[in-house]
């Protein structure tokens, strides 16, 4: 009995030491996101020029009282900058992109993609717009695109959806 109790111990030991390393590792990534994108906001606004860094920026988007302020990209296909930021280089959140199927912001209907991350990165902030006072006071998305037109949008209206939905359906 008392090796059966020995065994039970070290096997729940594992499990904290395995669960703590996962959690430590996982608040390494997100910091290590948002240091990546601190600094491409100071680029952007050094510079102004994220096209000549990569030719897949296609613009930026800010929405005010969120923390939604990030690069646009377009890759080859919905999955290129899943995990990978400006530079080309992996990151956890990932980046803002458009469908890769969009004529820039010419279309009918432009989809930006971007992670709902739990540390409230990305487009976690969205999330307020299901609450009344934010919607009515806070509802301008701010696009600057590549060659330095600015777009605004005004939302009009909200709606929770999954990944089953045709978002591409106007």
């Amino acid at each position: 009995m008392k090796i059966f109790k020995s065994i039970i111990n070290i096997v729940l030991t594992l499990i904290i030491v395995i669960c703590a390393y996962k959690i430590i590792h996982q608040l390494k990534e997100y910091n290590d996101a948002d240091k990546v994108y601190n600094l491409i906001r100071e680029e952007k606004e050094e510079s102004d020029n994220l096209f000549e860094k990569n030719i897949n920026y296609r613009g930026w988007i800010k929405i005010d009282n969120t923390n939604i302020n990030y690069p646009i990209l377009q890759g080859q296909d919905n999955e290129e900058y899943l995990y990978k930021d400006i530079n080309n280089e992996y990151i956890v959140s990932g980046s803002i992109f458009m469908n890769y199927l969009n004529n820039g912001f010419d279309d009918q209907n432009t989809v930006l993609f971007g992670h709902n991350m739990k540390n409230g990165t990305m487009f976690a902030n969205l999330k307020k717009y299901k609450e009344e006072d934010f919607f009515y006071n806070n509802n301008y998305i701010e696009i600057e695109l590549s060659n330095g037109q600015y777009l605004k949008y005004k939302v009009f209206s909200v709606y929770i959806t999954d990944i089953n939905d045709n978002y591409t359906k106007t």
